[in-house]
């Protein structure tokens, strides 16, 4: 055979890398971006800061406290007692950074604390 009759040449085919998987991908990464986009990035991370306060304060503290407002940095929470108000403020910059850590980049500036007009597990009306 000679390579006039050959309709195409042989070439070799070039090798194609593995892909570079990075593993799963956690949802609240592909959503932040995604709400953000539709307008609702701050709704967004009022959620993620509400899922994550639970985790970083524990469960007795989470039970005598909701998160009512996060808005430009700055988290309000209201608790069940004027004690617990004062308690959690001496370590609001701890439980800010832990936050953080737990979101995975800082969001939470500052943490205001005020007593709850209804139980906190309870909703406000």
């Amino acid at each position: 055979m000679t390579s006039e009759d050959t309709p195409y040449e042989s070439r070799p085919r070039p090798r194609r890398r593995p892909s570079q998987d990075p593993g799963p991908t956690a949802l609240a990464d592909l959503m932040v971006p995604a709400l953000a986009r539709l307008g609702l990035k701050t709704r967004a991370r009022q959620v993620q800061v509400t899922l994550a306060w639970e985790r970083v304060v524990g469960e007795g503290v989470a039970r005598q406290s909701r998160v009512v407002n996060f808005a430009r940095g700055k988290l309000t929470v209201e608790t069940a007692s004027p004690a617990l108000s004062h308690q959690l403020r001496l370590q609001r910059l701890d439980i800010a950074a832990r936050l953080n850590l737990a979101i995975g980049e800082r969001v939470v500036g500052d943490i205001s604390f005020r007593l709850a007009t209804s139980p906190p597990g309870e909703k406000p009306a």
